[in-house]
């Protein structure tokens, strides 16, 4: 069997890989789009702090990029999504959609509640100025739904669109751990030096903003009432560390950040408790998705499929752990004739997503069998300090 690793020994040493990818989007993608193309949501972001992992998944290629750029320039960054009287969904363009995070707007009696915001400050200035002409009032509460750069850069600009009175909220682990103070920072920076070697000094300056750490912190499931409006924030711990689930009771709608998306990155995750998660979405009743990647979702077929996705994977890996290797595994269930072929079917529906695909399945097994290798109760302190 490999050798058992602390989950904290190699963090740093996979923290760095992330930035190539940001370096080649500021000189390839950027100058052929005015706007951020970032794959900061897994493919570009540090692993987890306390598991072993694993190589950083290849980011998406910039086909698709290429095939937005030909379209026009005056074409709206996002597309916007009336999902009911005061409900929007802006949404990134399908070949782009694992670049940048969708947002969710609400309207309440004191003014609207954003959930996530997203990197590209073109895309979140344009979904500003959309809403004020469609009668929306201004930005009043942010939810993170978890750490990642392109889920939280924008809030700024969400703060400045408001009308005085801002709050953000974010689940606990935000604020009580790195995460926020030196994992999102050094995205950011990494963010920065990109843009500034590939001379893009406008961006470099539109992005040089603060970092709103979350005003709220969740550690709980927390039952609000804002503006007249009742929402549930669930924090679990699935995609990151700290993700936050947002429950609109009264409309069964879920705004699911990463946990519940086209494709699960699970590089910063936690396979195993990934199940629960879901379960909680289909226990209190699920009509309509608006995932942190990807169309709105009508139904509960997408989270039903996710669920078999993360069971079935759960239980090959621990079928396979005591005699046969990681390799082997990701060899056998990657097979196009594998049990694993109607996941495949079922989410591979463009090039994006089948590079995606490629590269994040044996990444969740990865971190999968490093759940089961390492001992998360009783770290090494040894192991850690490598």
């Amino acid at each position: 069997m490999p050798e058992t690793r602390s989950f904290r020994a190699v963090r740093w040493r996979e923290s760095l890989r992330w930035g190539g990818w940001l370096a080649h989007t500021a000189r390839v993608l950027w100058p052929r789009r005015l706007s951020l193309l970032v794959v900061l949501c897994g493919a570009c972001a540090a692993p987890r702090a306390d598991t072993e992992v694993v190589e950083s998944p290849t980011a998406p290629e910039a086909k698709e990029a290429a095939e937005v750029d030909a379209s026009s320039p005056d074409e709206a960054p996002v597309e916007l999504v009336e999902l009911g009287t005061g409900v929007w969904a802006a949404l990134q363009p399908t070949p782009l959609r694992f670049t940048d995070a969708n947002s969710l707007w609400v309207a309440t009696e004191q003014g609207s509640l954003v959930v996530d915001a997203p990197t590209d400050p073109r895309t979140v200035a344009y979904t500003i100025e959309a809403m004020r002409e469609r009668g929306m009032p201004a930005p009043r509460w942010l939810v993170y739904t978890h750490w990642h750069l392109d889920h939280t850069l924008g809030a700024a600009q969400l703060r400045a669109a408001s009308s005085g009175e801002f709050e953000v909220y974010g689940h606990a682990a935000l604020v009580e751990t790195d995460l926020f103070s030196k994992r999102l920072v050094e995205q950011h920076e990494e963010l920065k030096a990109g843009l500034k070697e590939a001379g893009r000094d406008e961006l470099l300056e539109q992005v040089s903003v603060e970092l709103l750490a979350p005003d709220h912190a969740v550690r709980d499931a927390l039952e609000l009432e804002l503006g007249g409006l009742p929402v549930v924030l669930h924090p679990v711990a699935a995609h990151t560390d700290g993700d936050l689930l947002v429950e609109f009771p009264r409309a069964k709608l879920w705004a699911s950040g990463d946990v519940l998306d086209d494709l699960p990155f699970a590089g910063h995750g936690h396979p195993s408790a990934w199940p629960a998660a879901l379960e909680l979405m289909h226990s209190r009743g699920v009509e309509r998705v608006v995932p942190g990647h990807g169309s709105v979702y009508e139904g509960s077929t997408h989270l039903s499929l996710m669920l078999d996705y993360w069971r079935e994977l759960l239980g090959a890996v621990r079928a396979a752990h005591d005699d046969s290797e990681l390799e082997a595994l990701t060899e056998a269930m990657m097979a196009s004739d594998s049990r694993f072929k109607r996941y495949r079917e079922a989410l591979v529906v463009d090039g994006a997503s089948e590079r995606a695909f490629a590269a994040w399945f044996p990444e969740a097994l990865k971190m999968a069998w490093a759940e089961l290798e390492a001992s998360p109760a009783q770290p090494s302190d040894a192991a850690a300090s490598d």
